[in-house]
């Protein structure tokens, strides 16, 4: 199998709430995205060689997703921005993950950092956590 470009994995935000259109994040270079469901560990006096035993489904589902880039005043990050500042309700953001699938789901703005070289660019960070139910369409 071919390996996947980095620029594949997109993250947008939607452009207003429930227009199921969405925008792409402006600015940003290096994207990560995590899935988790943890396992519960169950190991009681009957397990067997008192080894640890783990179960699945017990655990609570996350996702999150964080970015990083060049910082550039675009609607989309003064979007983030303005969520985070004003502790409004979760954005709903679609990642699109290459060859895995589309997740989109509302995410709040855990943290925006802007840092920067007074002879370079302005940069961003930020990282988002699932905040409800996130849907999710496996590629086809």
């Amino acid at each position: 199998m071919a390996s996947k470009k980095g620029r594949e994995l997109i993250i947008s935000v939607e452009d207003s709430p429930g227009s199921a259109t969405y925008t792409q994040v402006a600015g940003l270079r290096a994207k990560q995205f995590i899935h988790a469901d943890p396992s519960t560990v169950v190991t009681d006096e009957q397990s067997p060689g008192r080894f640890e035993e783990r179960e699945t489904g017990y655990a609570v589902k996350s996702v999150r997703f964080s970015g990083n880039g060049r910082y550039t005043s675009h609607a989309t990050q003064r979007k983030m921005f303005n969520a985070l500042w004003n502790a409004s309700a979760p954005l709903n953001y679609k990642i699109a993950v290459p060859g895995l699938g589309v997740f989109i789901g509302p995410f709040t703005n855990d943290s925006l950092d802007l840092s920067g070289n007074h002879d370079g660019e302005l940069g961003f960070s930020a990282q988002f956590d699932s905040a409800g139910e996130i849907a999710y369409t496996p590629a086809s």
